[in-house]
């Protein structure tokens, strides 16, 4: 990427040919590189962010690194069950609590 700071323009390039911003990414994607991934690509400007990450966020960053999508995707998943035992929970503690009132 080129870029122009005084015109405030950008140029991609891919083997010194001009490309267009989708064409990288539909490269990059066809090569499965995940730019966001830090695992998988560490530009410099992004070294720091991981080298300040927890256990957990390291952990986080090196599944989404080998599963990619599907990593995602489970989190998400687990994210929505979770939520959803969290409110039938809640519901069971409440019947529970009327039960006992009664």
């Amino acid at each position: 990427k080129d870029t122009d700071k005084e015109r405030g323009t950008s140029e991609w390039r891919i083997n010194g040919q001009i490309k267009t911003q989708k064409q990288v990414r539909e490269l990059l994607k066809s090569m499965h590189i995940q730019v966001g991934n830090l695992c998988q690509m560490l530009p410099q400007d992004r070294v720091g962010d991981f080298s300040k990450k927890d256990e957990a966020g390291l952990l986080e960053e090196t599944a989404r690194s080998v599963y990619g999508e599907f990593y995602d995707n489970s989190i998400k998943e687990l994210l929505k069950f979770h939520d959803e035992h969290h409110v039938k929970q809640k519901l069971l503690n409440k019947k529970q609590s009327q039960l006992e009132n009664e």
